[in-house]
This record gives structure tokens, sequence and C-alpha cells, in this order.
């Protein structure tokens, strides 16, 4: 569809669009899953310290995007926030959290410094509903590697419906 350079994150929307990103300083983009130009959904506003989105996944409902954002190439603190794409405004839900995936459950997965989090979570409101807390200790996380390439804050696990 699109070349992309050093892939921080791919996910396939509702609306049969892809959401990726890239290496570097770089925000979220979008392609037609059919191919075409990728567009632009996200710039990383420098006066808020971001370096980074990455990771993103899609919501079921279609109205948001989850993403991590890095304040410099290797962040072990990054922050998860969310994306409106109809607005294309963002906010941070959580801090030191990272590579957060929707649950049908109500639920957010994320990872912590290697920990499996879970918070509640409206997808409507798009909004954090009760505190997280911890699921599974020592989950494999891309940080404190040594290097910028890949120190991605990625997690290795998944979730069902």
């Amino acid at each position: 569809m699109c070349d992309v350079a050093s892939p921080f994150g791919f996910t396939w929307a509702d609306d049969n669009h892809i959401v990726f990103a890239s290496a570097g300083s770089a925000g979220l983009l979008t392609i037609s899953a059919e191919g075409g130009k990728p567009e632009t959904l996200t710039v990383c506003d420098k006066s808020k310290e971001e370096y980074s989105h990455r990771l993103p996944h899609c919501i079921h409902n279609g109205k948001g995007i989850l993403f991590t954002i890095t304040r410099h190439g290797a962040d072990w603190q990054p922050r998860v926030a969310v994306l409106d794409p109809a607005t294309r405004k963002w906010r941070v839900l959580l801090e030191d959290a990272a590579d957060a995936r929707y649950m049908t459950t109500g639920h957010l997965a994320f990872l912590r410094q290697g920990k499996l989090m879970l918070a509640s979570f409206d997808a409507a409101r798009l909004e954090i509903t009760g505190q997280p807390f911890p699921v599974i200790d020592n989950i494999t996380q891309a940080l404190n590697t040594g290097s910028s390439n890949s120190d991605t804050a990625a997690g290795q696990f998944s979730v069902s419906a």
C-alpha cells in the first residue's frame, strides 16, 4: 500500500483504513486498505514534550484510536492517549503507560514497566472510569534496551474478543 520506514505499530479500523506509525518524531498516519496516499492524523506537539506517537490501536466502535506518546527516543515512562478521529484532537489518558488495547469487557489493557494492567474504560466517552490495577507481572516490553530504535514500548501480549 505504501512504504513505511521502521514501522512502530499498525491497526485496522472499522472503516477499512489502516492507522500506523513510523520511527522517529512522527505522528500517526492513515491509509485506505485499498491503497492510496497516506494522510497525517496527528503531529507531535513539542510544547507538550511529544517526540513520537506510536503503537496505535483502534477502538471497535470507530470513535477513538489509542496510541502511545513518547517524550524522546527511549522514554521509559511513556503516556497513553486517545485520538478522536472526527475532531483530530487527542488527550492523555494514562501516565507511565504504553501499548493500550481496548477490550470489549469495557477495559483498557496496557503495560506499565513490563506489568500488564487493566483500567475500566467508557468507549463512548473515551474516558478511564476506574483506577488501573495490575493483572500479570513480567510481560516482555521493549523498554530499556539501550537503543532508541528498539525502545518502542511495545508489549508482547494480545487481547481477543
